[in-house]
C-alpha cells in the first residue's frame, strides 16, 4: 500500500452532496475503510433525519385533515366555523411539503412538470 501525502479526492453523493477533502499520510486501504465508515453513518443520520421529518408531516397532515373536518360540521351544522382556520390549514400545508421533501428528494421520486418542452422544438427538447 502506498502512502498519498497530497492527493485530492472529490465525491458525489446520491443526494447530490460534493465532499472534498486531502489525504494526509494515511495508508490507502485504511483511508478508505475509514472514509465507507463514515458515509455510512452519514447515511444512516441522514435517514434517520428523514424518517423523523416524515412524521413530523404525517402529524401535520394529520391536523389539517382534523381541522378542515371541524371547521366544515362546525360551520354547516352549529354555524360556529374555527376561527383562522383558513390560515392554520395553509401553515400546515407548507409544514406538510417541506417536512416531507427530505424523503421524496432520497427516493428520487420528484415531480417533474414538462409540459412547455412538448411545446419547443425537437431540437430544443435533448
Amino acid at each position: 500500500m502506498g502512502r498519498h501525502p497530497k492527493a485530492v479526492f472529490v465525491l458525489k453523493t446520491e443526494i447530490g452532496a460534493v465532499f472534498v477533502g486531502c489525504r494526509l499520510g494515511h495508508p490507502q486501504g485504511t483511508f478508505d475503510k475509514i472514509w465507507v465508515a463514515e458515509m455510512h453513518l452519514l447515511e444512516r443520520l441522514t435517514q434517520l433525519i428523514s424518517r423523523w421529518f416524515n412524521g413530523f408531516a404525517l402529524i401535520a397532515l394529520s391536523a389539517m385533515l382534523f381541522l378542515v373536518t371541524v371547521d366544515i360540521i362546525g360551520a354547516k351544522v352549529f354555524s360556529l366555523p374555527v376561527p383562522g382556520a383558513m390560515d392554520l390549514t395553509s401553515l400546515l400545508g407548507v409544514l406538510v411539503i417541506g417536512f416531507s421533501m427530505t424523503q421524496t428528494y432520497m427516493k428520487g421520486r420528484h415531480i417533474t412538470v414538462d409540459f412547455l418542452m412538448l411545446l419547443a422544438p425537437k431540437r430544443l427538447r435533448h
